[in-house]
């Protein structure tokens, strides 16, 4: 579920950059741009993952996880439109990862069945690791993109 909800994330805030860079292209309307409508589709079908999701992990972690949007949206708008992002868009986002690491953990750690089998747990502990080490990337790149826009 974990994995499903950030692979929609990530398409989506893809989707969305798509959208805003066809504004951008030279066309004098956006929405006549072909790249408006390839956004429009990655962002519908990124959607997909959401849904299914929810098939796969409580609605309070599939929530949590899509909290965690925003800062994709502000990572790719860096990444591939050339905006700035200030510190407290890091801050921010920092804020963002942390909390939602936090309260993932604590609803892996809380959701176990006393007679679950140990590998589920396992199973678990791995996705929560996987998700913190993705949160890591993805604040060291902020963290970086910050440092080097202010002059530091």
């Amino acid at each position: 579920g974990i994995v499903l909800e950030t692979i929609s994330n990530i398409g989506c805030a893809a989707g969305l950059t798509v959208q805003k860079a066809s504004w951008g292209d030279g066309s004098a309307d956006g929405m006549s741009s072909p790249l408006w409508y390839w956004g429009s589709a990655l962002y519908v079908v990124s959607a997909m993952p959401d849904f299914f999701a929810y098939f796969f992990a409580p609605a309070v972690v599939i929530v949590i996880v899509a909290g965690t949007y925003p800062v994709f949206v502000a990572l790719f708008a860096w990444l591939f439109l050339g905006e700035e992002v200030s510190m407290r868009a890091i801050v921010a986002s920092a804020v963002c990862i942390i909390s939602a690491t936090c309260i993932l953990w604590y609803a892996a750690a809380n959701s176990v069945d006393k007679e679950m089998a140990a590998t589920t747990w396992t199973v678990e502990v791995l996705a929560m690791l996987l998700w913190i080490a993705g949160a890591g990337v993805v604040m060291g790149l902020l963290a970086t993109l910050e440092y080097y826009d202010i002059g530091l």
